[in-house]
């Protein structure tokens, strides 16, 4: 998915095709926070099948990505269909953010 940022409001400029009857409505995506052992809350977005309950006896793959800046989303992709249609609930956990939690005073090195 490609979108544009320039106003308070995000514009769906292009979105990746998925072919074979690939309905959105049965999956979902959210952005969720786990505490940290010091008490740091950490941003996770996750992705699962909307059948999929949240009990804790779904499957679940867990990625950490650590770059400060950055945002790796966790978007609903091809790639990613085959796992979710199995039940596996996607967690991509935002160690050190995307920047939303960074010091707005911090230098921002690119």
């Amino acid at each position: 998915m490609i979108t544009t940022w320039n106003t308070s409001k995000a514009t769906l400029l292009k979105q990746q095709e998925v072919p074979g009857g690939f309905d959105k409505a049965n999956y979902k995506s959210e952005r969720v926070f786990a505490t940290a052992a010091d008490g740091t809350k950490i941003p996770m977005s996750v992705v699962y099948r909307r059948d999929v309950k949240l009990d804790g006896s779904a499957p679940l793959l867990l990625y950490g990505y650590g770059i400060v800046w950055h945002f790796h989303s966790a978007d609903i992709s091809a790639g990613r269909l085959a796992l979710l249609d199995r039940g596996v609930v996607y967690v991509i956990a935002h160690i050190r953010g995307g920047g939303e939690l960074v010091n707005p005073g911090a230098k921002r090195v690119a």
